[in-house]
This record gives C-alpha cells, structure tokens and sequence, in this order.
C-alpha cells in the first residue's frame, strides 16, 4: 500500500493531466455531432479488428457447429423467400416483393448482454453494402437495427437496448405496438400502446409490422407471456419472451431494403406535410 501512496504522489501531476485530457476528450466527443461522429467510426473500426481476431480464434475450434448454423440459415431465407412469393395480399405486395430485400450474413465479433444499452458489433461494413438503418436477424428472430458503419465492420443497437423501438404486430393481426425493453430480464421486452380493445392473450405471437424499410413484414420477435389490463387503463401490459438466445449469438443475417432511398425520401414529404 506505501508502495502504491509514493507512486501516486511522485506522478500526480502526470496522473491529473491525462484525467483532464479524457475530461475535455470525451466533453468535445459529446458536444459536436461530427466529432461524435467520426469518434464512433474509429471505435467500430477499431473494437472490431481487435474482436475479430479473438473470436476467430475460438471460431476454429467450433467449424461444424458453424457450418450447421449456416445452412440453417440459408433453409431459413430460402423458406422465407418462398413464402414471400407465395404471398398474395395486396397490400404488402411491395413491401415484399422478391427483389425488394437482400440478405448478408455477419459474424458477431462483439456482443453484451448485461447493460442497459447494449450493442453488437458485426464482421461487415460499407465494403459490404451495408449502411445504418439496416435490420439484422437470425433466423429464430429480430436481433437489432445496424447504428454506424466503418469499411469492414458495423454497430447495431440490440433488441436488449433500452433505446430500442420496433414496430411490432400480433401476427394474423393489424393491431400495432411498439417493442422496446425495460433494461431487466435479458429474455424478455415489452410491448407498449397496444389498445385495450384488441383480444390479446398469452402465446399469441409477435412479429414485424413491416411498416418500415428496416424488417420486413412477419419477422419473428416472440411469444406473449403476459397480457395485463386494468379497468381504468387504455393500454396493455404486455411481456414478450425473445425468440432469440442474445447470449449465445454467432452468426446474424443483415437486411437490406433495395427501394430505401425512395420510401425515405417518401415519408419525409410525407412528415413535412
């Protein structure tokens, strides 16, 4: 412990000005949206290279469980892309029609699960098409939306993020709600703004609206577990247990929407109307 008081007090000038420099570091970072900016394209970069080569390691040991996922995941797509030709409901003919979506698969090289706002980063970039605002899911459910993008790797907000929001819908049904998470059970998020007069019960299922150029319609997100109204209350309290295990995620697939910079530049008319 003396050792420790005689190291602090022969460089405690030096200690004092690297803890102002990361002082007026991180204020500058937080008060200019460019340097925040690029700030955050250096850290991907960054955190992903040093992610990447630790779990490529581990990667070498798991091959075959690697393989078998991935062809999971390509049945998955197939199935999915058959189901979206077969579709026969005008109203989300565009939204899902076959070229209206492509699909890239990512390495997760970097995941938490244990904060309140939690983060993924994946294995591709701009190099790769992929630009922010893109969804990602695995073919068991929704995992995130891709945040910032450097030129080999990107950040995506979780599901488990509590500044998360997800259009949601009970599925077979119109009825929409907005998916978020409380910041508690790693297995669970909430469904908000569902009306009161909407049947809703437990094991009803829970998917994307669509209404969005981020998921297409009919993704999985999970399965009701609870359902709670009071008398005086105009919205239910709604649990949805995660189709997806967010801690023990590898291989994700990111969803690109081939028509976005149109339906962007629709729905800000829109809004400015």
């Amino acid at each position: 412990m003396s050792q420790l008081f005689r190291f602090l007090s022969r460089y405690n000038h030096f200690i004092l000005f690297l803890l102002l420099e990361v002082i007026a570091f991180t204020l500058i970072i937080n008060r200019n949206d460019y340097q925040k900016s690029v700030f955050s394209r250096i850290n991907t970069q960054v955190l992903g290279s040093v992610s990447s080569v630790t779990s490529s390691v581990a990667d070498y040991f798991s091959l075959k469980s690697d393989n078998a996922f991935l062809a999971e995941e390509n049945a998955a797509l197939q199935n999915e892309l058959l189901r979206l030709k077969s579709s026969k409901n005008p109203v989300s003919a565009f939204a899902q029609s076959d070229s209206a979506f492509a699909f890239t698969s990512a390495k997760v090289v970097y995941n938490t699960v244990n904060r309140f706002q939690n983060s993924l980063i994946l294995d591709k970039g701009s190099t790769d098409g992929v630009r922010p605002n893109m969804g990602v899911v695995t073919p068991q459910g929704v995992v995130g939306i891709v945040e910032s993008v450097s030129k080999h790797f990107c950040t995506v907000i979780s599901v488990l993020n509590i500044e998360s929001r997800i259009s949601g819908k009970v599925k077979n049904s119109n009825y929409l709600g907005s998916i978020s998470w409380d910041g508690k059970n790693t297995t669970v998020v909430q469904m908000e703004e569902m009306p009161r007069h909407v049947e809703i019960k437990m094991g009803d299922t829970i998917v994307t609206s669509g209404h969005s150029a981020i998921f297409m319609e009919g993704m999985m997100i999970g399965t009701v577990i609870k359902a709670e109204i009071n008398e005086n209350d105009a919205y239910y309290k709604v649990d949805v247990r995660l189709a997806n295990r967010f801690q023990a995620l590898n291989y994700v697939t990111i969803v690109s929407f081939a028509l976005r910079d149109e339906y962007d530049e629709l729905q800000k008319t829109t809004i400015n109307e």
